[in-house]
């Protein structure tokens, strides 16, 4: 992105890793990414944390595409 003239990098966000096979230290929380599978018409993602967020959009038809980095606590 900061070699395309259309975007400006105003800094970094956040600070995360790749996950390892046996998931996150226990440093870093897991951010899970889920999908809206086009509801809506609108194809949508999203990134959590916590668990009832996450069971709370499986319930309202999410799909959970896993574990995509680690952050800290």
């Amino acid at each position: 992105m900061k070699a395309n003239p259309d975007w400006t990098f105003e800094a970094f966000a956040f600070h995360a890793i790749e996950p390892l096979a046996s998931g996150c230290a226990a440093a870093y929380a897991t951010v899970t990414r889920l999908y809206n599978n086009g509801m809506g018409g609108q194809a949508n993602h999203r990134f959590v944390t916590d668990l009832a967020a996450i069971e709370a959009s499986v319930a309202r038809g999410w799909s959970i595409e896993g574990p995509v980095f680690c952050v800290p606590h």
